[in-house]
């Protein structure tokens, strides 16, 4: 497996989440901002719920 591979398979299971876990990496993420540069591309995927993506693109 390369590198590209892997990647995607460790964020593929972002998409999965909704409702009250969704809600709860959303706050995680704006409590942890340096996290967004780790996850920053995630903003941009629609697969994924759109409270993380909107904690994701927060300045």
């Amino acid at each position: 497996m390369d590198d590209q591979s892997g990647q995607a398979e460790g964020f593929s299971w972002w998409t999965t989440l909704s409702g009250d876990a969704a809600s709860s990496v959303a706050a995680m993420l704006r409590q942890h901002p340096e996290c967004v540069t780790y996850f920053g591309h995630l903003a941009y995927d629609l697969r994924v719920d759109h409270r993380i993506r909107a904690a994701i693109a927060q300045p």
